[in-house]
């Protein structure tokens, strides 16, 4: 999914295949891919191909390319991709090894996690990372993530697999419901009507805070929206009696 915004040094933008010989700045650099999953690259023609095979459209996956707002030069790219089997988004960069030690990743995360809770339901946060990748488990605490447990992880292409840990942040409930303070357009929300249409991402958060909440998603809910995302319709058509058309 796409997604822009702006830090106070960071400016963040989709990435296309015209970025291909910037990225490759980082994609085909041995330091920086050390404990990366993907094999290094060694051809810019072939950070293109990949820059060309993404989804940019893919709502359960954020991917986008840092820019530093003083220079104009893409640094780095990041992002976060929904895991449903364990219902956590998982964090991901890379930025240039010149630019390592500035803060830029910690600042582009926390801006990113914001941004997202602004549009979607975030329970919580994961990451992994090799055992001996220190900035990484430092980037991991100041974004408030704890140890979780061991694993492992091996790079795409076999070559290598690291001993590794996995880092997760869960946001309580409290934290969670701040969620629904985003939504400004709404149909009906406690007797007021708007005629407004819902933003499909809103009706997704709606529909999911009713299926948290401990009434299960009433019908007063249900019947103030209409439904056609297949993975919420699923959720309703298993809690309402009778079950929703």
């Amino acid at each position: 999914m796409k997604i822009n915004f702006e830090t106070e040094r960071l400016r963040i933008r989709p990435l296309t295949p015209d970025d291909a010989e910037m990225a490759f700045r980082w994609c085909g650099d041995p330091k920086v891919n050390t404990y990366m999953i993907y094999p290094l690259y060694h051809r810019v023609e072939d950070v293109r191909t990949w820059l060309e095979s993404r989804n940019a459209d893919d709502p359960d996956n954020y991917d986008e390319g840092i820019v530093l707002k003083s220079t104009g030069e893409l640094i780095g790219s990041g992002g976060m991709r929904y895991h449903a089997e364990r219902n956590a988004w998982e964090i991901g960069y890379n930025i240039r090894a010149d630019q390592w030690g500035n803060g830029y990743v910690v600042e582009y995360l926390k801006a990113l996690i914001e941004q997202i809770r602004k549009v979607r339901a975030v329970d919580a946060i994961d990451g992994v990372f090799a055992a001996e990748n220190h900035k990484s488990q430092r980037v991991m605490e100041k974004l408030g993530m704890h140890y979780f447990m061991d694993t492992t992880f091996t790079k795409l292409d076999g070559s290598e697999t690291f001993p590794a840990k996995y880092y997760r942040r869960d946001f309580p409930a409290a934290e969670k419901a701040d969620v629904l303070g985003a939504i400004s357009e709404r149909r009906s929300y406690r007797g007021k009507y708007l005629p407004v249409q819902v933003p499909r991402e809103n009706l997704r958060i709606i529909m999911q805070a009713g299926l948290d909440a401990p009434s299960g998603c009433n019908k007063q809910t249900t019947s103030l929206i209409g439904v056609d995302d297949p993975e919420i319709l699923k959720k309703l058509k298993a809690v309402i009696h009778p079950p929703v058309a």
